[in-house]
């Protein structure tokens, strides 16, 4: 694949401030180029819950996007779009906010996940009685 283009680093730091989840989890990134496109995937890690009747499940905290900023990343916005649902067994994305466009000369997808890809690992464990997160 080669090296990635210099923006690409700026892109996912800045995509990064505008998706806040609860106590800080980690955000995910995967990023691919395909077909003269990079594909840039942003996702919230799961963490692990100690205790309760929840104990050992692995689960996506709560997280907001700020909608308004995101096309600014874009020196060209193309489409933008929400998926409300998986569309079908192939789907790997399921829920996601997704943007084309142009950053610069490059051809860009982001999709921002509502759940982590299947096989990410957790990022830390949340305890169930105080709801304190603990990076892994």
């Amino acid at each position: 694949m080669g090296a990635p283009p210099r923006w690409l680093e700026h892109f996912v730091r800045d995509i990064s401030s505008m998706v806040r989840s609860y106590d800080n989890a980690p955000l995910g990134c995967h990023y691919y180029l395909a077909h003269d496109c990079w594909e840039v995937t942003i996702f919230v890690m799961p963490v692990e819950v100690v205790g309760g009747g929840r104990d050992g499940e692995n689960l996506v905290l709560p997280f907001h996007v700020d909608l308004p900023s995101v096309p600014m990343l874009f020196d060209e916005v193309e489409t933008f779009t929400w998926q409300t649902a998986r569309l079908g067994a192939s789907d790997d994305l399921g829920q996601h906010i997704s943007v084309t466009g142009r950053v610069g000369d490059d051809a860009v997808w982001l999709r921002i996940l509502a759940e982590a890809p299947d096989k990410t690992p957790v990022a830390g464990t949340l305890c169930a009685s105080t709801l304190a997160f603990e990076p892994s």
